[in-house]
């Protein structure tokens, strides 16, 4: 398991929530609507690194992102991350909700390799208002 450091102290965190499309300005820049709630999600504990893993040339976005540190109930640090994006892989997965649906399509050389359609789901992910 991956460590943050806290006062000399190495703290394993068990996940990471995340707080997405919270910031005007990014969803401006990514071209995206402005929702009527922010979006939560998580990123597992292997996120956390110190080392880069991306080839030459390749193109990274980057941004800065508050991290908060919580235990016991509460919160006990708060610091900066880094969070860095190969962007090209993110467009190729593609993720668009629909009215009704989600779809996933993952591109591969420009063509679809794999399409996921929600409706085709034994557990609905949500059900309609």
């Amino acid at each position: 398991m991956n460590t943050v450091l806290l006062s000399g102290q190495q703290i394993i965190p068990s996940k990471i929530i995340c707080i997405g499309r919270n910031y005007v300005g990014h969803i401006a820049e990514l071209g995206n609507q402005i929702p009527e709630e922010m979006v939560v999600f998580n990123k597992p504990n292997s996120a956390i690194t110190n080392k880069l893993l991306a080839f030459h040339q390749e193109t990274l976005h980057y941004e800065g992102e508050i991290c908060f540190l919580y235990q016991n109930g509460q919160f006990s640090a708060v610091a900066f991350g880094l969070d860095l994006t190969k962007r090209k892989m993110q467009t190729a997965l593609n993720l668009i909700p629909k009215q009704n649906f989600l779809s996933l399509d993952w591109l591969q050389n420009g063509k679809i390799n794999q399409e996921i359609l929600s409706t085709g789901m034994i557990v609905p992910i949500w059900e309609e208002p």
